[in-house]
């Protein structure tokens, strides 16, 4: 059975839940939504385009999009008036065209989960290009929620930046630990080879368990990687965010919290807004 529609008496009818998603799926995207998002969109609100069936993709949307049907003929009614079809159309064919786009730039729940810092919910992502200046805005999909952040790729990129770079000096308080038990073993041995009464075996232990923190410590600090000097564009940062953040919160325009793959969150001190919608 064609979304929007249900057979009564012989007859095909329009189906009023589903008539309100067709005409929202053609204004958003007209406001410059994507397919993929869209069918993100769709997907997180569990609509179904058949009994039980609720994942969409952006083929099915696009086939919604380009479905003549829609414009009502001897077997369906019409849903989508000829100057709204026209203008998808148009649309779609001009962002088939488009070159000047940059995929590398765009930050989104492809890269990891962005989600709404109010109600913790998945948030979809929506590039308006048709605006006096092109912006994104990120949208949660909880439809008791749906607020809406306005931040760009580039804002989010370097907030998500500067938290990595904050859990990294936060991961890093341990070798402080192992500085400064380097520094006292040091100061030890240093004494001992300078008194007259040596105890061979304590100063050979000594020495070795400084050496073991010494290699301890170098190895430590290359497992840190000095995010201050990494393209947040690059693949090499991209893979760090992906292997070491399972998932980022929208807080506000300009504020995020990271929760963390190993349990940590940073950013998320003095939280006011986890706590359900307001």
């Amino acid at each position: 059975m064609k979304f929007g529609y249900q057979m009564i008496k012989g007859k095909y009818v329009i189906i009023s839940s589903q008539l309100s998603v067709i005409l929202k799926t053609y204004a958003d995207y007209i406001m410059g939504t994507s397919l993929k998002t869209k069918a993100d969109e769709l997907t997180a609100l569990k609509v179904e385009y058949a009994p039980g069936k609720s994942t969409w993709n952006k083929n099915r949307v696009q086939r919604m999009l380009t479905d003549t049907n829609y414009l009502g003929n001897d077997t369906y009614p019409q849903i989508i008036d000829k100057e709204t079809f026209d203008k998808v159309q148009k649309i779609m064919q001009s962002r088939n065209t488009q070159k000047n786009c940059n995929r590398q730039e765009v930050f989104s729940s492809s890269i990891v989960p962005i989600k709404c810092g109010i109600c913790g919910s998945f948030t979809t992502r929506r590039h308006i290009a048709n605006s006096v200046k092109p912006k994104v805005v990120h949208t949660c999909c909880n439809p008791d929620c749906k607020h809406i952040y306005h931040t760009s790729d580039e804002k989010l990129r370097n907030m998500v930046k500067a938290k990595m770079m904050q859990a990294i000096e936060i991961e890093m308080k341990p070798l402080e630990e192992i500085i400064l038990d380097i520094h006292r073993l040091n100061n030890e041995i240093e004494r001992d080879l300078k008194s007259t009464n040596i105890d061979p075996e304590n100063l050979k232990n000594k020495i070795f368990q400084s050496a073991a923190l010494e290699y301890c410590l170098c190895t430590e600090k290359k497992k840190s990687m000095d995010y201050g000097q990494v393209d947040p564009c690059s693949q090499i940062f991209i893979r760090e965010i992906k292997s070491k953040v399972s998932a980022v919160y929208l807080k506000s325009d300009e504020d995020i919290w990271l929760q963390m793959v190993d349990g940590q969150t940073i950013g998320k001190e003095n939280d006011i807004y986890v706590n359900g919608c307001n």
